[in-house]
C-alpha cells in the first residue's frame, strides 16, 4: 500500500473511535475469548539511516503487571497498569509484541509495514470490553514530526461523559482535545484537565520540540468484574511528574521501614 494511502487509512481508524484490524497491524488473541484480526504480511526492514521508537504502555486495568515479549525475548517483565517504558532496539517484519498476564499469553501484536523514516509507534494493551479479561490494543504512529504532537487515544470501558482539555499555562485559552485525535502544539508547559461534573484531574505537560506525546483514558466500570476509576496516562512524562513521583517512592519505603522497626521491637 502506497504511503499516502496508508496514511490516510490511519487517519481514518484514528479518528472513527474504536481501533480496528488494519493490513499493517495486529493479531489478538484473548484470555477469555479469541478474537482474530486480519494482517497481511509486509516488508518492513529497519535501516540505520533512521530511527523507529517503540513505546508501550498498560492501560490494562488488573492487579498483576504484564509481561512484554519481543518475539521470544523479555524486553520488560513486569509493566504495571498505568505504566510506559520506550524500546529502541532491532525490530523486522513480522515480528510479534506478546503480552502476558500472570503468565498466561494473553495478546500479540504483529509489526508490519511501518514507514521507512524516523517515527514514534505507540502501542496500548487495554481491556477488550468491560465484562471479560479479554486482550485488545490500540496504536497509533507518529512520522514526520515538525513540533510537538499530542494523540488522545481512549481506551475506557463503560460509560461516562467526562472530557479532555489542555491550556497552555499562563494562557487563558482552554481547548477541549477530542478523543482518539492527534493535535500539533508549541513548545512550552500546559496543564491537561480530565473532568465530568463531579470532579477534575489535573496533569503537567512540558510540551519539548520534535517530541510526541501520548495521553490515554484508561478505567473500566464493569457490573461483572472489579472497576477501576477514569484516569489518564501521559507519556512521556513532565519532569514535575517525575519528580512527584520520584519523591513518593522513597516515602512508601521509609514508611515500610519505621513499621518493620516498631513491630521488630515490639
Amino acid at each position: 500500500m502506497a504511503w499516502a494511502a496508508w496514511l490516510l487509512l490511519a487517519s481514518a481508524n484514528l479518528a472513527a473511535g474504536i481501533h480496528q484490524a488494519s493490513p499493517w497491524e495486529l493479531r489478538l488473541a484473548a484470555l477469555t475469548d479469541l478474537v482474530h484480526l486480519g494482517h497481511r504480511q509486509g516488508s518492513f526492514v529497519k535501516n540505520l539511516d533512521y530511527k523507529l521508537k517503540l513505546r508501550i504502555c498498560s492501560a490494562y486495568p488488573a492487579d498483576a503487571p504484564v509481561q512484554v515479549d519481543l518475539n521470544e525475548v523479555t524486553i520488560r517483565k513486569a509493566l504495571e497498569y498505568k505504566s510506559c517504558f520506550e524500546y529502541t532496539g532491532d525490530m523486522r517484519s513480522g515480528d510479534n509484541v506478546n503480552f502476558k498476564v500472570a503468565g498466561l499469553g494473553s495478546g500479540s501484536f504483529t509489526i508490519d509495514d511501518l514507514p521507512k523514516e524516523d517515527a514514534v509507534l505507540v502501542l496500548v494493551v487495554r481491556r477488550h470490553d468491560k465484562a471479560s479479561m479479554a486482550v485488545s490494543f490500540t496504536s497509533h504512529v507518529f512520522a514526520r514530526l515538525s513540533g510537538p504532537q499530542v494523540a488522545l487515544l481512549d481506551t475506557f470501558q463503560g460509560s461516562s461523559d467526562s472530557v479532555v482539555e489542555i491550556q497552555q499555562k499562563e494562557e487563558d485559552k482552554t481547548e477541549t482535545l477530542r478523543y482518539n485525535s492527534v493535535m500539533a502544539l508549541d513548545e512550552g508547559s500546559y496543564k491537561v484537565t480530565l473532568h465530568d461534573r463531579d470532579s477534575k484531574q489535573e496533569y503537567p505537560l512540558e510540551a519539548e520540540s520534535d517530541e510526541a506525546y501520548v495521553i490515554i483514558r484508561c478505567g473500566v466500570d464493569s457490573e461483572v468484574l472489579r472497576s477501576y476509576k477514569e484516569e489518564l496516562i501521559l507519556y512521556p512524562a513532565s519532569a514535575d511528574d517525575k519528580d512527584a513521583k520520584a519523591a513518593a517512592y522513597p516515602m512508601a519505603i521509609s514508611w515500610a521501614l519505621l513499621l518493620a522497626l516498631v513491630y521488630g521491637a515490639g
